[in-house]
């Protein structure tokens, strides 16, 4: 908010354009005319940026979270795309509201993309006619294990042998049992890189003290 401007601005970031809300027109749930104002505003600024008239709805909508739900009606597009990257309704956010946010985009969506068929399991039958898998991809490129690379600093201090897990250390990651491991194997060394989502596991009962525990051993690290 600091260092917002007072109108909103747009980036072009990777052949992506990003808009950014200013601090004129915030939104304000508690009151529902006044948000509604603010989303409207939002979008209309987003289509300006792009160039898309006001009354024009002439385009796609590609959303990621049910709690874009507000903007897909927002923006009135004539196509939405739902994509589905994650179970939703086992975060710890989950509530009532988002769930109606959930159930009314899979019914708006012309077409919903999801990244395994875990994650549309429980969708109805008219929804699951619109389900199409799109499968992580990966670039073979990258993995290549006949190409070497240097080795940074913070892992370079790090004895073999190394568990790695890469991604967001949160209530997904069983770090009980990554204690009880290193500690019955001390010579193995865990890795874990990724942002550490310390609110959502210090008000976990079980995640806390496992937490706790893998943070003050010596073989366990959080490298970010």
């Amino acid at each position: 908010w600091q260092q917002s401007l007072l109108q909103g601005t747009k980036e072009d970031t990777d052949d992506v354009l990003l808009y950014h809300a200013g601090k004129l027109f915030p939104r304000w749930k508690k009151y529902t005319t006044i948000d509604n104002l603010s989303i409207h505003h939002h979008c209309q600024q987003i289509k300006k940026s792009l160039n898309i008239s006001p009354n024009n709805s002439s385009f796609i909508t590609l959303a990621f979270h049910p709690i874009f739900w507000p903007y897909i009606k927002a923006l009135d597009s004539k196509f939405v795309v739902f994509h589905i990257y994650d179970l939703f309704e086992k975060m710890e956010i989950w509530n009532n509201e988002l769930n109606t946010m959930y159930q009314n985009l899979l019914d708006r969506a012309d077409l919903i993309t999801a990244s395994s068929e875990a994650m549309v399991a429980n969708l109805s039958k008219k929804q699951l006619n619109k389900v199409k898998i799109l499968h992580n991809g990966v670039d073979l490129e990258l993995f290549d294990h006949t190409l070497s690379y240097s080795c940074p600093d913070d892992l370079k201090s790090i004895p073999h042998p190394r568990i790695t897990n890469i991604g967001n250390i949160n209530r997904k990651v069983d770090l009980s049992l990554i204690a009880k491991i290193a500690k019955k194997h001390p010579s193995w060394h865990w890795v874990l890189i990724g942002n550490l989502m310390n609110t959502e596991l210090e008000n976990d009962q079980e995640a806390a003290p496992a937490l706790n525990d893998c943070i003050n051993l010596p073989n366990v690290h959080f490298l970010g």
